[in-house]
């Protein structure tokens, strides 16, 4: 990132509810690409924001990790099958939005925050921000795409709004 650009982000993600140094300063390092990938989750607790006013802590557990070999697998091959990410994302959606995963079309400016090894399935251009708290490190998700955000809702995932400039 560059110096002169600035990012401020209010998703208040932690592990520790308690961490004295949840507002301290923060280090980022950018990356982009174009990808669908997925990462795993231990239990952990963030704060869902739908709307600016609407915050709650929710904590949840982690899936199987053969579910997310299987989601991985079969989202490589609807990749490599169809070479269209949007395509993807949209068979994601039907197939998978009444049992495993949930599929957002209407969140147009939307992020996604989560702390290292949460579950994070996303599909489009993306960026991320790799951030360190002292002994905290995390990362921010900002997504230039719609079409984008797919996730187990049986985790209560969560969806935050940043607003990055």
């Amino acid at each position: 990132m560059d110096s002169s650009q600035k990012l401020t982000a209010y998703a208040y993600v932690w592990a520790n509810i308690n961490d004295p140094n949840l507002y301290g300063d923060w280090h980022f390092e950018e990356e982009k690409g174009e990808s669908l990938r997925v990462t795993h989750l231990p239990t952990r607790f963030v704060i869902r924001s739908v709307e600016p006013g609407m915050k709650y802590c929710s904590p949840f557990p982690a899936p199987p990790s053969i579910v997310l070999a299987i989601s991985d697998l079969f989202s490589l091959v609807l990749f490599h099958v169809f070479h269209s990410i949007r395509f993807v994302s949209f068979l994601f959606g039907l197939i998978f939005s009444s049992s495993f995963f949930t599929f957002s079309i209407s969140y147009k400016e939307w992020r996604l925050a989560h702390m290292k090894d949460f579950i994070n399935m996303t599909t489009g251009l993306w960026k991320n921000w790799s951030y360190r708290n002292q002994n905290q490190e995390s990362k921010l998700t900002k997504l230039s795409s719609s079409r984008v955000v797919t996730l187990p809702p049986f985790l209560d995932v969560i969806i935050l709004r940043l607003l990055c400039f």
